[in-house]
């Protein structure tokens, strides 16, 4: 499983030109229960086609624009290897899908635009951070929130030394085991070579490796990392790391044998008083800004004002929607109190604009949202 990022979200804000078909549906892991997953898929897939018709479309455009989806629906290898989520997305230039760390509930968008609020938790400011455990002989990548972590697969990024570098010279004339893996402190790994200056020079060229994988995969990112390793190792990337956002303490000891749930016990009180903090700052900044012209809870202001990138800070209430339609070349909309065939979630709409244009978002309970409205924002000027 790879990343959902803001530049996935932007090529998919661009896609225009014809209906756009957004499925979101929850997903087996293992076991026979994955054989629910296409059949899961399948109705889905009808209530699409029934959408479509409802539009006026054609039988043979229904077919022809859904295409995409039956092909996947008979791709059984691809339905036994699912995440929690799996988020779907037909338009005019094809079919994109995306399997995520968390479930979805089942949902059917047949609109001018994708559908792109059940994927913004991934990008909200919702206490996501990440674990790098690594060392000569694993590496491994996690995407956490408070209750989830799960393992993500980064391209290029070496499994262990040697596969990052082969049969190099690095790896032949160097001959290396590992101690107290699963340990404590400052029980490192131990590599032969020949001095100690070219032994963490050649473990710096190993981590650098690291760090240029995670630097393509992580892109735009703002999430903690949090480093899992011996405290030398852990000296040693904090070198060469070039991702901004790595965070100050990290789990010390060989990360080798410890599962991923302990990974999360010990990564998220970590990182806890950082994000109660940020929250804290924002909600204190919207309340002394008000009456300042600074602030905002107007549905029809705020997207004007995200497309133009005045918000700096976004507030929306976890699970509730604002259905309508949105008419960008004349400047208009229509808000609706339950979703017609065609609207758009206005809230998701506010939010993609505010997190393309390098804002913050905050997806919050209803009652924790400033003022009690379902949506607020702070806006640059």
């Amino acid at each position: 499983m790879r990343l959902f990022t803001r530049e996935d979200l932007h090529a998919l804000l661009q896609s225009s030109g014809g209906y756009h078909v957004s499925i979101f549906m929850p997903t087996h892991q293992a076991g026979p229960e994955t054989e629910q997953n296409p059949i899961r898929f399948k109705n889905l897939i009808r209530r699409a086609e029934e959408d479509l018709e409802s539009e006026g479309v054609r039988l043979p455009d229904i077919k022809s624009i859904l295409n995409p989806a039956y092909q996947l629906l008979a791709n059984h290898f691809f339905w036994s290897h699912q995440y929690k989520g799996l988020a779907v997305f037909i338009g005019p230039s094809g079919m994109e899908y995306f399997r995520v760390p968390h479930a979805f509930k089942e949902t059917v968008v047949v609109t001018q635009r994708f559908h792109l609020n059940p994927l913004l938790p991934l990008l909200n400011r919702n206490e996501q951070f990440y674990i790098l455990a690594f060392s000569p002989s694993l590496v491994r990548f996690y995407q956490c929130n408070r209750d989830q972590i799960e393992e993500i697969e980064v391209p290029d990024m070496p499994r262990d030394f040697k596969s990052a570098f082969g049969s190099s010279d690095n790896e032949s004339h160097l001959h290396y085991h590992f101690m107290g893996s699963g340990g404590k402190g400052d029980q490192t790994s131990v590599i032969h070579g020949s001095g100690e200056v070219q032994e963490k020079d050649i473990l710096k060229q190993y981590f650098r490796k690291i760090d240029q994988a995670l630097h393509k995969a992580l892109r735009d990112s703002r999430e903690p990392l949090i480093l899992a390793s011996t405290e030398t190792n852990v000296a040693l990337y904090r070198e060469i790391n070039s991702y901004p956002h790595v965070f100050e303490n990290s789990i010390n000891g060989s990360p080798d044998e410890v599962e991923a749930k302990e990974l999360l016990q010990k990564g998220f009180p970590l990182v806890r008083p950082l994000f109660k903090q940020e929250r804290t700052e924002a909600e204190e900044q919207y309340q002394k800004l008000l009456g300042t012209g600074r602030t905002s809870n107007q549905v029809e202001q705020l997207v004007w004002q995200s497309r133009q990138g005045m918000v700096d800070t976004l507030f929306v209430a976890r699970g509730i929607e604002q259905w309508g339609i949105i008419d960008e070349e004349n400047q208009t909309i229509v808000l609706h109190d339950h979703y017609e065939t065609g609207d758009e979630d206005i809230y998701s709409y506010i939010s993609i604009q505010t997190l393309i244009h390098k804002g913050t978002v905050f997806s919050m309970m209803p009652q924790f949202m400033p003022e009690k409205n379902n949506i607020a924002a702070i806006l640059r000027y």
